[in-house]
């Protein structure tokens, strides 16, 4: 038989919880069924289920933690002690450790300085009963101590990376040195700089790419209607005619006017169709939405969180829109270079090449 894991008890626990509501309401109706679950209070060996005003459960949490330097002499063989609440500790000495010290500084102080991650062995560990491993406070050979890095600042004129070294053997320990952690270190500097190197040159020819996308879809458009790329927000096609509008401020007295939409022929039309990318636009697509309904009456907008069902009828929800608004939007690379998210969007891509083709036919 195994003890019944926190995870699997907080799962029945809610489980029982639901059953209950449903019991109390007498359907299945989500409302009816809400209102119990908020109202409701059970017994579990999960604990006593309620839930407050704001939908949380009311049963208390309590915070583990790892003893630093845990052995079974100090602490019966139980590495996790009760921290938090103090009232649940059981112990004057299980007191919260905050800032808890660094991986690679328990890992040097568990199995001698630079060990790396995954170490399992070292000389003097010993085993308890559970088979937990443990070591006594023997760090640094005895001759340092670790820092946060996971380095041994030795005391005393020791050297080595586990201080292991005495004071005459200077030389040995220079030479061991360079070996180990000189030559090591060059080679990982080498190795990022050919990184970056190559990752800013990728960064460069994506730049160069979206820079000739973004020619090319100017040169679709009226010279007369052109404007700087500084000033480019969004591109706008309807009517046949593909055009770029700036959207910087407009005069306040506009923002309380209200227009009314024309009549569509069909319930599947729509005046406007919002093309945009989720990744990065579409917060702002939705807040666009909101403001034509606002200030435009009768309009309808095509967005697809809201209308958009089956993905390969993109290009007939375009077809059935007047007009159709891409937001253009993007974030940074790794170096920090401007990436276009919408242009490497390939639904986007359809929309935008559907709405090219609505123009010309």
């Amino acid at each position: 038989e195994a003890e019944v894991s926190y995870h699997g008890a907080s799962a029945f626990g809610g489980v029982a919880a639901l059953v209950a509501a449903i019991e109390a309401a007498g359907t299945l109706e989500t409302e009816a069924v809400a209102q119990q679950l908020a109202a409701s209070s059970l017994r579990e060996f999960y604990g006593d289920i309620a839930f407050d005003a704001h939908g949380q459960i009311t049963v208390g949490m309590l915070v583990l933690q790892a003893p630093d330097g845990a052995s079974s002499s100090t602490h019966s063989g139980d590495p996790e002690m009760v921290v938090w609440p103090p009232e649940a500790r059981a112990t004057a000495n299980a007191v919260l450790a905050f800032p808890t010290p660094p991986w690679a500084q328990r890992r040097c102080r568990l199995f001698g300085g630079g060990a790396a991650l995954g170490a399992t062995e070292r000389a003097g560990i010993r085993y308890i009963e559970d088979g937990r491993a443990y070591i006594e406070e023997i760090q640094c050979s005895g001759h340092g101590q670790c820092d946060m890095g996971g380095v041994c600042v030795c005391t005393g004129g020791y050297r080595g990376v586990d201080c292991e070294d005495e004071p005459e053997e200077e030389d040995r320990h220079a030479r061991r040195l360079i070996l180990t952690t000189v030559l090591p270190a060059a080679c990982v500097v080498a190795l990022l700089a050919l990184a970056l190197f190559f990752l800013n040159r990728r960064a460069r020819r994506r730049a160069a790419k979206l820079d000739a996308l973004e020619s090319a879809y100017a040169r679709c458009m009226p010279a007369t209607r052109r404007s700087d790329k500084a000033t480019r927000r969004s591109v706008v096609i309807a009517d046949s005619v593909v055009r770029v509008t700036n959207l910087q401020a407009t005069a306040e007295s506009a923002a309380d006017t209200i227009v009314e939409a024309p009549p569509l022929a069909t319930a599947d039309e729509r005046h406007v169709f919002l093309s945009h990318v989720w990744s990065s636009g579409q917060d702002q697509a939705r807040a666009i939405k909101s403001a034509l309904l606002e200030r435009v009456k009768g309009i309808r907008v095509f967005l697809d969180v809201d209308d958009l069902a089956d993905t390969s009828r993109l290009e007939e929800h375009v077809r059935n829109c007047s007009v159709v608004l891409v937001f253009l939007s993007g974030s940074s690379d790794l170096v920090g270079a401007p990436v276009s998210d919408y242009m490497r969007s390939p639904n986007c891509l359809r929309e935008l090449r559907a709405a090219i083709w609505r123009s010309r036919s």
